[in-house]
């Protein structure tokens, strides 16, 4: 394999990580909030893409057969994305939306009615992995089906451009910056999944990237909007992102350092240090994550950050605090630091 056969892999696992834990981080702070629940099927089905596409590129040196099986199954995730986004801009943000079960019958026909050529020739004939891409031939099934998504996923931006003339305020403000995400991340999918294919310009790894522009336009929207009230999703996103790569990193110099040493294989050595490695991860693990989850305070709530440390602090030394002046100067010096000035005395009157 080339070089480029692995490292195609490894950004799209990355990139599938990152979708993954989004949804997930995002759905658990209200299980029961429909409109978590679209969009954890949204990263769904976006991180399924990319993982079944990194797992096309990397397993294409073993056959031709299995190169072109995973080909036809890493577009499954395409049949149901557009229709998730579609509901996803019809609840969003109100969850006002009733649901129309016609709605659901007729997508779910055509969806089943196009699976049924997934493993024919009427779909996809052929698939090779070449240098950046995918070069496969497509039939008429995979036409209907890029027709399909356009349709689904322009009438889900004309939804949300709707949107942008009736609501006012916050609301608005959320769906303007959905919106746009959505649409950087439709128009580069759509240029390389289906555009430069036809042109015989396979860049195919790049579409799963392209969904970032909206993960990352949906997290500025939370920032500024605190859009699901979450906060801390952004925390222990970020925390569980910096970790993965940490370990990562440590995990394959670690590797390395002992393969200098020892021979790496299935010997006792070998399982010796694989059990340290992960022990050693596990007792790890919790201290780093809560050090890591208040970085994005100290930066993007860095006000509220600095309140809610400036009373935690207060509640703690008041407690052992039984001396009025001393009282006194320790408010005064801590509201200072809060409202960043020096001029500011506090008087007791008698």
């Amino acid at each position: 394999m080339t070089k480029l056969q692995y490292i195609i892999p490894s950004l799209l696992v990355v990139v599938s990580i990152i979708q993954l834990i989004s949804g997930v981080l995002i759905y658990s702070r209200n299980k029961s909030n429909r409109i978590n629940l679209v969009f954890l099927l949204l990263m769904i089905t976006l991180s399924l893409w990319s993982a079944l596409m990194g797992s096309a590129y990397y397993f294409s040196n073993f056959s031709y057969s299995l190169t072109l099986f995973l080909t036809r199954l890493l577009t499954v995730p395409a049949f149901f994305f557009p229709i998730v986004f579609l509901y996803f801009a019809l609840i969003f943000p109100e969850n006002t939306y009733k649901n129309n079960p016609a709605f659901f019958v007729f997508n779910s026909a055509f969806i089943l009615f196009l699976l049924s050529f997934l493993f024919s020739n009427y779909y996809i004939k052929s698939s090779v992995i070449v240098p950046g891409g995918i070069d496969f031939k497509y039939g008429v099934i995979y036409i209907i089906l890029g027709i399909y998504v356009v349709t689904v996923m322009i009438y889900g931006c004309y939804v949300l451009l709707k949107k942008l003339t009736d609501l006012k305020g916050i609301k608005r403000h959320q769906v303007l910056l959905f919106t746009i995400g959505s649409l950087i991340s439709i128009v580069v999918g759509m240029i390389f999944a289906f555009i430069l294919p036809a042109f015989n310009i396979y860049l195919n790894f790049l579409a799963p990237t392209g969904t970032l522009f909206c993960i990352g336009f949906l997290a500025y929207a939370i920032i500024k909007t605190r859009f699901m009230d979450i906060r801390i999703v952004i925390n222990r996103l970020m925390a569980f992102f910096v970790l993965t790569i940490i370990y990562l990193l440590l995990g394959a110099v670690s590797i390395y350092l002992f393969t200098l040493f020892f021979v790496f294989g299935l010997n006792i050595s070998t399982m010796i240090f694989l059990v340290l490695l992960f022990l050693s991860s596990c007792l790890s693990f919790h201290p780093l994550r809560l050090h890591l989850q208040t970085t994005p305070d100290r930066f993007i709530f860095r006000k509220k950050y600095v309140y809610e440390t400036a009373i935690k602090e207060l509640g703690q030394k008041c407690g052992s605090l039984v001396d009025g002046d001393r009282l006194v100067g320790l408010f005064s010096q801590k509201i200072k630091k809060v409202i960043e000035t020096d001029e500011f005395e506090i008087h007791i009157v008698n």
